[in-house]
């Protein structure tokens, strides 16, 4: 799970499958167990693709079951309060950090579930539902709120659903005649801290490599630290077979061994030096990059600016990339499509029944982004990869280039461009409600043509 070369792992995920895999390693000792992992599919570092952190500890004999349909070896699609398995068929079921994100009312049929699919271990993890681990997570809330005006979606379901109560999970295990051990694990200092510094990287142009860093060093250093209290999260292995001493057992063992998990040699971790080069460069670079802004024209909404959206998500750039969509006719489906499957994208519309002029509403909405540059793109254009670093690349190079011209259904131009530019307000006359995607493009790409001195370059 500590290979420098391929770290996926956020510091606190990887602690949390740190002591299942150690409950693994002694409970079954030199068997390999069939393990379910319920609601575990990651995201990968930056948001972008998925992957399944149990496959890691068990290549093989391990699946995963989400709500959320994706590909991969493993998967299962189903409802945690209505597994589509058979009675006891996984030797070990897990769901860490779970409970907390489905309402309260359904808690109890996800812990009879993953008891009656277990033949022998359930492994549960929760934050815990302590006024202190309320306010850190308060605190996160509201730096990402304030520093990006975004909601941070998964703490926002801890507090429209509540934390599960120890108590509540205890009685549920007692209930299904399961034999159980809790133990508090994590240290909520190391969570605030690191937390607090990840996400002032969240949307940089090096989020991703800075993040990486950051999560192996707290992963890799802090390991011996994390049974210190406060903690940030509480564990429970609870079985339909063994006995309590047999678990108490079994979780000291665990514990002694997350206890001797100190900062390593560095003969035992190879390559560090190098991890915390890359980690220097890449907070270098978040600061010094240019920053381009994609404004998606979305009129009709519906797949195309979804499938829009997520090629605009999945650009691979080594600059600050942002990313919103511009309602251009307030249709209604839109917003409330980006509230339910875009909640971090930044969302704008223009008025329908303003008096200012066009040039001077594009003006005022540009004031709420932060590109140097800004890419405009109708939603039912997809855009490649690495189509956004080809822009930048070619307006940068050519000092003379103010604007990019690739095709009839996107522009790409310097933030600045947009205070000089030349624009035809006959072409502007109609009510901006009226106006649609191509004419917003064509009003953009003719006022640009007309200030001398302004290169159209294309594709």
């Amino acid at each position: 799970m500590s290979d420098p070369q391929d770290f996926p792992w956020t510091f606190d995920q990887f602690h949390r499958y740190e002591v299942l895999k150690k409950a693994l390693k002694f409970f079954f000792r030199n068997q390999t167990p069939h393990v379910l992992d319920v609601g575990g599919i990651s995201p990968g570092r930056g948001g972008k693709a998925f992957w399944f952190p149990i496959r890691k500890l068990v290549p093989k004999n391990s699946f995963v079951l989400d709500k959320d349909c994706v590909k991969g070896a493993g998967f299962i699609q189903g409802d945690a309060a209505h597994l589509p398995l058979k009675d006891q068929c996984f030797d070990v079921t897990a769901a860490l950090d779970v409970i907390e994100h489905i309402p309260s009312e359904n808690r109890a049929d996800v812990l009879k579930e993953l008891g009656r699919v277990s033949q022998d271990l359930v492994v549960l993890s929760v934050p815990k539902a302590s006024p202190q681990v309320r306010e850190a997570e308060d605190m996160i809330s509201e730096q990402v709120q304030k520093l990006y005006g975004v909601s941070h979606v998964q703490l926002e379901e801890h507090r429209r659903f509540g934390l599960p109560k120890k108590e509540f999970i205890s009685e549920a295990f007692k209930d299904l005649g399961f034999s159980q051990v809790c133990f508090s694990y994590g240290s909520l200092r190391n969570w605030m801290f690191f937390q607090s510094l990840k996400h002032g990287f969240l949307f940089q142009a090096e989020s991703k490599s800075v993040a990486e860093g950051i999560d192996w060093f707290a992963a890799q250093y802090l390991k011996g630290t994390e049974l210190s209290p406060l903690f940030v999260r509480d564990f429970w292995v609870a079985s339909r077979n063994r006995r309590e001493s047999e678990l108490k057992k079994g979780v000291h063992r665990i514990q002694d061994q997350l206890k001797g998990q100190g900062a390593k040699s560095p003969k035992q971790v190879p390559g560090q030096l190098d991890r915390l080069k890359a980690f220097n460069r890449g907070l270098i670079r978040s600061f010094s990059k240019d920053k381009v802004t994609g404004v998606i024209l979305a009129e009709t909404g519906g797949q195309n600016l979804r499938d829009c959206l997520k090629h605009a998500l999945s650009q691979k750039v080594d600059f600050d990339f942002e990313v919103c969509v511009l309602n251009i006719g307030e249709n209604p489906d839109i917003r409330y499509m980006m509230k339910a499957f875009f909640p971090e994208v930044k969302y704008l519309s223009l008025k329908q029944k303003s008096p200012i002029t066009f040039r001077e509403q594009m003006l005022e909405l540009f004031c709420q982004l932060k590109g140097d540059y800004i890419l405009l793109v109708d939603e039912e254009r997809m855009l490649p990869q690495d189509e956004a670093a080809g822009f930048l690349r070619q307006i940068t190079q050519k000092t003379s280039t103010m604007v990019l011209v690739p095709d009839e259904k996107c522009v790409f131009v310097p933030r600045t461009v947009f205070s000089d530019a030349h624009w035809d307000e006959k072409l502007m006359q109609r009510k901006i409600k009226a106006m649609g995607k191509q004419d917003i493009l064509k009003a953009l790409r003719e006022g640009l043509e007309s200030d001398k001195g302004k290169v159209i370059c294309g594709d």
